[in-house]
Parts: structure tokens; sequence; C-alpha cells
């Protein structure tokens, strides 16, 4: 039979179920996907993709927000500059360097964002590790409850007895 101990601490726990894959999902699409999505981008510019014109679409104004607004900025940077190169050879020294800074402030970035990327991922297990220890407390309290209820009825059953 099931009582309301039972029944609170499966929703404590279903609580604590449902937190942790939210987190998940949250962490899923707000942080991982960006990061995959500019990541496959910088590999298709690094292989020597030809296309320079294609964007990263930035959809809101966070570090990951900034950094393809960056990495545009970047492809931007470099289609420009290479269609200088094909006209005239003394512009090659002018677009390997800003290649070159714009590949520092990337790879500063991408540093920023790992470390970002670092501390969200600490906060989603210290999240699950408060739930675990909610769920904990709230079995220990739901038996504790239980434990009440039996010793009430014990002494209940008991007084009856003795009148």
């Amino acid at each position: 039979m099931t009582g309301p101990a039972d029944i609170d601490r499966t929703r404590t726990l279903w609580f604590a179920l449902l937190l942790t894959l939210a987190s998940m999902l949250w962490l899923r699409r707000r942080v991982i996907l960006p990061v995959r999505e500019l990541g496959e981008r910088m590999e298709d510019v690094a292989g020597g993709a030809r296309d320079l014109t294609r964007r990263i679409e930035v959809r809101r104004l966070d570090e990951l927000g900034r950094l393809a607004t960056q990495f545009n900025r970047f492809l931007a940077g470099l289609r420009e500059g290479l269609v200088e190169a094909s006209g005239a050879s003394d512009s090659v020294a002018l677009v390997a360097d800003v290649v070159a800074g714009t590949g520092r402030r990337q790879q500063e970035a991408a540093r920023v964002l790992g470390a970002s990327t670092q501390r969200i991922v600490v906060g989603v297990r210290q999240i699950s590790d408060r739930a675990a220890e909610i769920s904990g407390v709230a079995r220990e309290v739901a038996g504790a409850v239980h434990a009440s209820t039996v010793d009430s009825t014990a002494g209940r059953l008991g007084l009856a007895e003795m009148n």
C-alpha cells in the first residue's frame, strides 16, 4: 500500500530526475550545439573551404554569440584579405598579420569559452549533487513520518485498549 510518504518521496525523486534532465538539455542546447557548430565551421575553413561567405548564425548576445560574431568577422576579414592579396603581392604579408591576430583572438575566445563551459558543467554537477542530497533528506523525512505514523497508531490503539 502506498502512503503519503511514498508519494512525496516519489515526487521528490521525479523532481530531481526532471531537474537533472532539464539541466542536461539546457546545457546541450545553449553550449554544446553552438560550440559544435562553430568547431565544424572552423574545421571547414582550416581544411581549405573556399566558401568564406558562409557565416555562423548569431542567435544570442552572450559569450557564444560574441564568439560567433568574431568568427564571422574573421571570415569577412579573411575573405577581403584574400581578394586584395590576389591583386597585389604586397598585401600578402598584411593578410597574414590579420589572420594571425584574428586567430589569436579566436584562440583566446575559445579558451575563455572552454573555461565558461567547464564552470557550467561544474554547476550542473553541483545541481545534480544537491538534488541527490535533497532526495536523500526527503527519504529520511518520509521514513521518520512513516515511523511517527506507526507510533501514533500504536499509541491510539494502546489508549483505546486501556479505556
